[in-house]
């Protein structure tokens, strides 16, 4: 599955039915080469090469709620997708850094307001968790 963001292209997993796009940066450079979304981006020290976010989207929907975690790449973080996504929301984890994560949560929303229509998400229904 490829969904075309305003940053570039990224590459996801379709899992019946789920998409999962994994380790995308918000805070990049635009790319032009497809972005690998399978695997979960860099844990979270102080450098903001970690600062990715994941989408979990149910497949064919859109127009649907957004349920956005600061939990990043929790280890059960998987596992609280699928809990969002039996209710038909789009779920989105973000990795933010300790010293900034104000500014990182702001940028994150940012790219998420930008481009969650892309993966079935309304930009404008989007609570946090």
């Amino acid at each position: 599955m490829l969904v075309q963001t305003q940053s570039g292209p990224v590459a996801g997993v379709v899992d019946q039915d789920i998409f999962a796009f994994k380790g995308i940066p918000y805070a990049a450079a635009p790319w032009t080469k497809n972005r690998d979304g399978k695997t979960f981006g860099p844990d979270c020290g102080d450098t903001p090469d970690c600062l990715t976010l994941n989408v979990w989207a149910p497949a064919g929907k859109t127009g649907a709620q957004v349920v956005v975690s600061d939990r990043g790449n929790a280890s059960d973080i998987d596992k609280i997708a699928a809990g969002h996504l039996k209710r038909g929301h789009v779920f989105v984890s973000i990795n933010t850094r300790s010293l900034s994560r104000h500014a990182d949560e702001q940028a994150a929303i940012n790219w998420i307001s930008a481009n969650i229509a892309e993966f079935g998400g309304d930009p404008h229904h989007m609570t946090d968790e």
